[in-house]
């Protein structure tokens, strides 16, 4: 700290926390915004050839979750930032945290399943995409 006092373990610890939520909402927010951007560039016409298409819907749902619980939780977990408690030990905070984690990972899940699922329709598309250029 700024004043030469050594930052408190659990007041640090909470802070690391808000900033781990922070990044989950920025990268949740780019996942969902590139993915509903450019999947119909990525597969091209072939779009209905596509393996398990339900797990893109199921994937951006969970990626809004993750928006959400952690836009909720942020605000949350800083009106709760007193000195020697970590907040995300209990209460609302500790459970959209770990909404948010799990939301995230899952849905991330899901959309990395369907890429490798899907891998040579992407490239397919591709092709196709360029050989129509005149």
């Amino acid at each position: 700290m700024s004043n030469g006092q050594a930052a408190d373990p659990k007041s640090k610890a909470s802070e690391l926390g808000i900033d781990a939520l922070k990044q989950l909402l920025t990268l949740a927010s780019a996942i969902l915004a590139l993915t509903i951007t450019f999947i119909k560039d990525a597969l091209g016409t072939d779009r209905s050839k596509a393996a398990w298409p339900l797990l893109v819907p199921i994937a951006w749902g969970l990626l809004a979750v993750v928006i959400w619980t952690a836009w909720v939780a942020i605000p949350d977990a800083c009106s709760r930032m007193e000195v020697n408690r970590y907040v995300f030990a209990t209460g609302r905070p500790k459970v959209l945290a770990t909404i948010a984690q799990w939301s995230f990972a899952i849905g991330l899940t899901l959309l990395t399943v369907f890429a490798v699922r899907n891998f040579k329709l992407f490239f397919t598309a591709q092709e196709v995409v360029k050989s129509a250029t005149p």
